[in-house]
């Protein structure tokens, strides 16, 4: 018992202290249909970085229309503003994700992301 314990708290120490290794175990996860699209977002969007955000369906302030829609997918409405003075403003909603919290709502201010809001 006491060295299942040890052995439960170095795998987590481990994870902590060498996030890579829980991408690899991931990477090993992935069927076929997965690792061709991630491999085709690093070669859009570059290794790493943006590239895996978007592969996890995530979203950070200051990525491009394209890339919001490769992670969240289509959105269902998209309203663009351009009479107001300043750069051109897109809102774009989604249906919000079924047990996880996703972004529901993205701003857009001259084509890249400015902010989102999310529902649970």
């Amino acid at each position: 018992m006491t060295l299942l314990v040890v052995v439960a708290a170095l795998v987590v120490a481990f994870a902590l202290v060498c996030p890579a290794a829980d991408a690899v175990g991931a990477d090993l996860r992935l069927d076929s249909a997965g690792k061709a699209r991630r491999a085709d977002l690093h070669a859009k969007y570059g290794p790493g970085g943006m590239a895996d955000l978007v592969f996890h369906g995530q979203v950070r302030v200051g990525m491009s229309c394209e890339m919001v829609a490769d992670a969240l997918g289509r959105p269902i409405t998209v309203q663009r503003s351009t009479d107001a003075p300043g750069p051109p403003v897109e809102v774009w909603t989604f249906a919000p994700g079924v047990g996880r919290r996703t972004p529901t709502a993205v701003r857009f201010e001259d084509g890249k992301l400015a902010q989102w809001s999310t529902r649970p």
